[in-house]
C-alpha cells in the first residue's frame, strides 16, 4: 500500500478534503481508502505528502486564469467527465501545486501540474 497526501484532496466538486489521503494497491492501482489526516492524528508510513492539490485527471488551465475562474474550470471538466476518487476504483492522481496557490490572484507560471500516480 501507498498513501499520497496533500494541503486539499479534490474528489468531486462537492467533496473537497483537507489534508487528504489516498491509499492505493500499487499491485493493482485500486484505492482502498480515502481519508483526512485530521483524522487520524499522525501521518502514517508509506505517506507521502505534497503541497498542493491532487486531483483526479489532468488540469489544463492558462496562465492568465485566477483562482476562481480555475476552480469553475475543474468543476466543468467533472460535469463533463465525472472521474472521482472512490475506493475499490482505479485512480490517476494529478498534483498542482505553486507558492501562491489558492491565494485569489492570477495563475501565471507559478503553478505547475505533475502525474504522481497511475
Amino acid at each position: 500500500m501507498k498513501r499520497y497526501a496533500a494541503n486539499y484532496l479534490y474528489i468531486s466538486p462537492r467533496h473537497i478534503l483537507k489534508n487528504g489521503v489516498v491509499e492505493i494497491d500499487e499491485q493493482t492501482g485500486h484505492v482502498t481508502a480515502v481519508f483526512s489526516l485530521n483524522d487520524v492524528g499522525d501521518e502514517m508510513p508509506s505517506t507521502v505528502f505534497f503541497n498542493g492539490i491532487l486531483l483526479p485527471f489532468e488540469p489544463k488551465f492558462t496562465p492568465e486564469m485566477n483562482e476562481t475562474e480555475f476552480f469553475s474550470l475543474l468543476d466543468s471538466r467533472f460535469s463533463q467527465h465525472p472521474v472521482s476518487i472512490n475506493c475499490g476504483e482505479k485512480v490517476s492522481l494529478w498534483l498542482l501545486e505553486g507558492n501562491e496557490l489558492l491565494l485569489k490572484r492570477k495563475l501565471g507560471e507559478k503553478w505547475k501540474i505533475t502525474k504522481v500516480f497511475g
